[in-house]
C-alpha cells in the first residue's frame, strides 16, 4: 500500500467528523474496506523504551499491515467553529485553541513515527493533520511568537531540531512539551484542499484542508 493509496483513503471519506476519535475510526474503517486482507489496530501500544529519551509507553493511532509491511498512521484533527446538518445529523463543531501546542504535537508526532518506521523496520509512516482553522497553513504575520519554529505554513521546511522561544512561559508549554523536537529527516509541508458533501450546508469556517507527511 503506498503513500498515494493513503491520501486517496483520506480524500475518499467526503464527509467532516465530529471529533478526532470520529476521523480514526473512519479512516481505519475505510481502509479495511478497500483493503479487506489488511490487519489494522488502533491505539497500537509499543514500549517507551523503544522512543529514545521516553520511558512511558508509546501509542501508534492507526497501525496498518499489508503485504508483509506495516504502516504506522497519527492522526490530528483540530477543527475551528463548524455547523451543519446531514438528515438527523447534527454538526456542531467548537474551536479547538492552543495552535500553539498543537502544532508541537503534530511535529512530535511526525518524530515518532520516524522512530517507529527505524524500530520496526516498516517502509514508510504517515502523519496528518485535517482542520479547518487558516492559522495553521497561513505564515504567521511576526517572527517574535513563541512558537515560530513549530509553524506549519504551507511550504514552510521542517527540518533538525526545534524549539521554543527562549521567553515562552512555563503555564504554554508544560512539562511534557519544554523539549526541542529533533527530525531526522526533512520535510517540505504541502496542504491540500479537502472535500467533503457531508454536511450538505455547512457554516462558518466551511474551508477544510489536510496536510499529510510521509515518514520514510
Amino acid at each position: 500500500m503506498s503513500a498515494g493509496n493513503v491520501v486517496e483513503s483520506i480524500e475518499e471519506l467526503n464527509r467532516v467528523f465530529h471529533h478526532e476519535a470520529d476521523f480514526q475510526h473512519a479512516l481505519a474503517w475505510h481502509i479495511h474496506q478497500q483493503y479487506p486482507d489488511a490487519r489494522l489496530r488502533l491505539e497500537r501500544r509499543f514500549p517507551g523504551e523503544k522512543f529514545p529519551g521516553l520511558t512511558e509507553d508509546v501509542y501508534i493511532d492507526i497501525w496498518l499491515e499489508l503485504d508483509g509491511d506495516a504502516i504506522p498512521i497519527e492522526l490530528k484533527y483540530k477543527p475551528d467553529t463548524f455547523r451543519g446538518e446531514w438528515g438527523d445529523e447534527s454538526f456542531d463543531l467548537r474551536r479547538h485553541s492552543a495552535q500553539d501546542v498543537a502544532r508541537y504535537d503534530f511535529i512530535s508526532d511526525i518524530a515518532r513515527v520516524e522512530t517507529a518506521v527505524a524500530a520496526e523496520e516498516c517502509s514508510y509512516g504517515a502523519v496528518v493533520l485535517l482542520t479547518n482553522d487558516h492559522l495553521y497553513w497561513q505564515p504567521p504575520t511576526r517572527d517574535d511568537v513563541v512558537d515560530y519554529e513549530f509553524r506549519l505554513n504551507d511550504g514552510k521546511i521542517l527540518e533538525g531540531e526545534l524549539s521554543w522561544a527562549e521567553d515562552v512561559g512555563a503555564g504554554t508549554v508544560g512539562k511534557k512539551r519544554d523539549q526541542p523536537i529533533k527530525l531526522n529527516e526533512t520535510y517540505e509541508l504541502d496542504w491540500r484542499n479537502y472535500d467533503y458533501d457531508i454536511p450538505s450546508d455547512p457554516e462558518e469556517s466551511d474551508d477544510f484542508r489536510y496536510l499529510f507527511v510521509k515518514v520514510e
